[in-house]
């Protein structure tokens, strides 16, 4: 059965597994911390998620409040929409998806793994550490990506990896087709 939480308080939940759909809608801070795996995850606009750990989901994941990492996370599953900041928080994180990765700002990780094998689309990531980006498709970066203290898609000190099958890896209006480990990559 689908499990639907609604408090306006704060909501902590630990290593659960739950086989069919998980709703939160909370106006205070929504903590998920250890292994957490659902059908899908659904949350609500209002307050905040807190992540510490690995959440697994068979099919979408979306998450419409903003992000907030706790410790290192990794977040699996088909599908992956962030609707709102994610704040990395110095921590590492891994985006492990079948199929599509869409997401808002990304910033202030440490390393930053996306895998998306549909497609990966984001307006802005940042990381102090280095920006992995993986997918058959398409990585489409609308506003810039930036690793340690330099300009988009510069390194020093951190690597930058793109890698695509077929046609784009695109920053804001500029296209290049780049597979493999840069140490300096800009649309200029």
């Amino acid at each position: 059965h689908n499990v639907i939480i609604t408090e306006i308080n704060d909501i902590q939940m630990q290593a659960s597994q739950i086989t069919d759909d998980l709703e939160i809608n909370s106006a205070g801070i929504t903590r998920l911390t250890g292994n957490i795996s659902a059908n899908s995850i659904t949350t609500d606009q209002l307050g905040t998620t807190e992540i510490e750990g690995t959440i697994t989901t068979i099919n979408e994941k979306i998450y419409n409040d903003y992000i907030s990492l706790i410790n290192a996370s990794n977040l699996s599953g088909t599908n992956l929409t962030l609707n709102q900041p994610l704040q990395g928080n110095g921590q590492n994180l891994t985006l492990n998806f079948s199929e599509t990765v869409q997401t808002s700002t990304i910033t202030n990780t440490n390393d930053l793994t996306i895998t998306g094998q549909q497609g990966i689309e984001t307006e802005n990531i940042s990381a102090q550490g280095d920006i992995i980006l993986t997918s058959d498709r398409f990585v489409r970066v609308r506003q810039g990506a930036t690793a340690s203290d330099s300009s988009i898609l510069t390194t020093e000190g951190s690597n930058i990896t793109i890698t695509h099958g077929e046609p784009i890896f695109e920053v804001g209006s500029s296209q290049f087709n780049h597979s493999g480990t840069a140490n300096k990559i800009s649309n200029e």
